[in-house]
């Protein structure tokens, strides 16, 4: 099959579909536990198609008006490890549609919600698609079975994409030849600290107005890229307020994000001296991108 365009679109959107989907994963997973549990495939989409905007999610894909393909995030999966939550499941792709990327789009879809929605840890389950989720950011750390039947249990966790967006920005041959940063990413916030020299200076011998512009840009590029953990995000637009000069020590610049609406983030961020005092600030929007953070220099381990 060609190429189709693929939407992501929420359950609770097109709940008409609930009980269809719920027999998908009944007829996929239902040898793993058995027909008493079939009642509880669908019962898992009626919520999802009840819960508007709300944790459990099922999203689909859809092709030309039609779903063709599923996945969930749910509260718990395993009976030996109901300590651990959330849980990715339900990732299905109809025979007709594979092939076409559209379990990786579904995954990034729910990975990129969770990042908003803060959950900092998902987890899962496959019998046979460990290298798409291990490409996708996954990582095992368990081995067990269901009714007989080997599985690998992985995990994404958002800590490991906060350093992966670390060691990015300290190999970026910029910091690299010149600013040497330290760098710290949280959720939804990010600080970067360096050390002024004279090279950072203008002929009136305080620190260039583009360093200014580099510390707050950067602070707020990475609090937005911390709820993207799929590509790069790009600053479509930033705006800066310079306070005051500066002339040696450390300047810190802090960002945290404002506001998320669709592929549009808005951050802001402060720089300041190392005795506290504001030098200066800014916002803007950051979009995302098309480039796979996977590809970017450094974000690999």
């Amino acid at each position: 099959m060609s190429s189709k365009e693929v939407s992501i679109v929420s359950l609770a959107q097109l709940p008409q579909y609930a009980g269809q989907v719920g027999q998908w994963h009944y007829d996929e997973w239902g040898h793993l536990y058995g027909a008493d549990m079939k009642p509880v495939f669908f019962s898992d989409m009626k919520r999802c198609a009840e819960a508007g905007e709300q944790f459990p999610q099922t999203w689909l894909a859809v092709v030309d008006d039609k779903p063709v393909g599923s996945i969930s995030i749910l509260e718990e999966d395993l009976e030996d490890y109901k300590h651990l939550t959330p849980w990715l499941m339900n990732v299905l792709v109809l025979p007709d549609y594979r092939g076409l990327g559209i379990a990786t789009k579904l995954v990034n879809h729910l990975k990129q919600w969770a990042a908003t929605q803060g959950i900092a840890t998902l987890y899962l389950y496959t019998e046979d698609q460990q290298n798409l989720y291990t490409r996708l950011g996954f990582v095992a750390f368990d081995e067990s079975a269901i009714s007989d039947h080997p599985i690998t249990l992985m995990r994404f966790d958002l800590e490991d994409h906060y350093r992966s967006l670390e060691r990015m920005y300290q190999a970026a041959p910029l910091n690299k030849k010149m600013y040497h940063p330290e760098v710290l990413i949280k959720d939804r916030w990010a600080q970067i600290i360096i050390e002024l020299s004279h090279d950072m200076h203008h002929s009136a011998h305080a620190v260039h107005g583009s360093v200014y512009f580099k510390m707050l840009d950067d602070a707020a590029f990475f609090a937005a890229n911390s709820i993207e953990p799929n590509v790069f995000v790009l600053t479509a637009s930033f705006t800066t307020n310079l306070l005051r000069p500066v002339v040696n020590g450390k300047m810190r610049s802090v960002g945290e994000v404002v506001s998320v609406e669709g592929n549009k983030i808005y951050a802001k961020s402060v720089v300041y001296d190392e005795e506290g005092n504001e030098l200066g600030n800014g916002e803007g929007l950051f979009v995302r991108s098309k480039t796979p953070l996977i590809d970017a220099d450094g974000y690999a381990a």
